[in-house]
């Protein structure tokens, strides 16, 4: 109604409900949901780009982003009649961010338009394009390659991702102060369950294989936190099991460990924290899903993770089913007993060498 039909299938009054409804909502909401944040000095503007409705999401946003205590103001006029104006696009002289809402199936004429005219007003402007309608990475991507835009997001938690990215001082990274706690504790456990020990691959390996299988996925991994780096006991992207090592700064896991709970992200390439991560990049890894491996006390090990060359989405059924195998790993890790079991399962179901077929006969 608002872009397609919006001079064709639908009436003024559809128009008028449609804008008065929305009007309505934004009012209603912060209301109820005041935010205690001073706008006077924003951080974020926030604009529409052509539609009414585009204006009123941009109102959304800015009201959503006070409520994280991200500063942020919204302009009640769209931006290409501003454009088209004889002054240009006018905005506050100390705006840094300026966040484009367009609601729209196809915005690739709109972020043409407006990324020319403010590139040539605003040189040092970042500027992030919201196209809240867009829910297809494909188009995402192409969109992304083709105006080679600062940044494109399609939903409010990347929005807030890239903020807080824009936001870091000039050296910052996300990794800077994530000090994962009880680390005595932990290498303490390590040591105790031999977590390091290279006589666990076969049993690592096993349940490498198994996540792989059961989700359908490139690659699975387990990784323990080692003091400060990621110790790797069977790299994924090698042909013979090998255990690597990365720097903490160096892998998401840090970030599952930091956060002590389940972490997934649909699509690296377009999360902003990881942009430095060359070893996923090189195998083009954009799906990652991982849960932490915990011991008796709750103190996260280290963790357990699937990744694939394809964005991809987790069910609930699939995180309890991923949480379920980790528990299990932790609990064989930490029983002789369990532990030489799963051992002597996994020797059963090897296949038959052709050594043993020759002694057969």
């Amino acid at each position: 109604i608002y872009s397609q039909g919006h001079d064709t299938d639908v009436t003024a009054e559809h128009r008028l409900r449609l804008y008065q409804g929305l009007q309505f909502f934004n009012h209603a909401f912060q209301k109820a949901y005041p935010s205690k944040l001073s706008a006077e000095q924003p951080e974020v503007y926030c604009v529409g780009a052509r539609w009414e409705i585009d204006t009123q999401i941009s109102a959304m946003v800015a009201h959503a982003l006070n409520l994280k205590n991200i500063a942020a103001r919204n302009d009640p006029d769209v931006l290409i009649q501003s454009s088209e104006s004889g002054k240009g696009i006018v905005l506050p002289a100390s705006i840094k961010i300026l966040c484009v809402s367009i609601f729209h199936h196809a915005p690739a004429a709109q972020i043409r338009l407006l990324k020319y005219r403010l590139a040539q007003q605003y040189p040092e402007l970042k500027i992030i394009f919201a196209t809240w309608s867009v829910m297809q990475l494909e188009l995402l991507d192409e969109l992304q390659q083709r105006f080679e835009l600062q940044a494109l997001v399609n939903n409010v938690d990347d929005l807030i991702l890239t903020i807080e990215t824009y936001t870091l001082n000039e050296g910052e990274s996300w990794f800077e102060n994530l000090e994962i706690k009880n680390e005595k504790e932990r290498q303490q456990a390590l040591n105790e369950l031999g977590l390091l020990d290279h006589r666990h691959q076969t049993l690592y390996k096993q349940y490498i294989e198994e996540a792989r299988q059961a989700f359908d996925v490139d690659y699975a991994q387990i990784s323990w936190l080692n003091q400060h780096e990621m110790y790797i006991p069977i790299s994924p992207f090698t042909q013979e099991p090998v255990a690597t090592r990365q720097m903490c700064k160096d892998s998401v896991c840090t970030h599952l460990l930091y956060q002590n709970e389940p972490l997934v992200i649909e699509d690296l390439q377009r999360d902003p924290r990881f942009p430095h991560l060359s070893e996923l990049r090189q195998h083009h890894i954009r799906f990652y899903a991982g849960v932490p491996l915990k011991d008796k006390n709750g103190i996260a090990l280290g963790s357990l993770c699937l990744l694939d060359k394809q964005p991809r989405q987790m069910q609930a059924e699939d995180m309890i089913l991923l949480k379920a195998l980790a528990q299990d790993l932790m609990a064989t890790l930490s029983n002789e007993r369990k532990k030489k079991d799963k051992q002597k399962q996994i020797e059963q179901m090897q296949p038959a060498t052709s050594a043993s077929v020759l002694n057969k006969d």
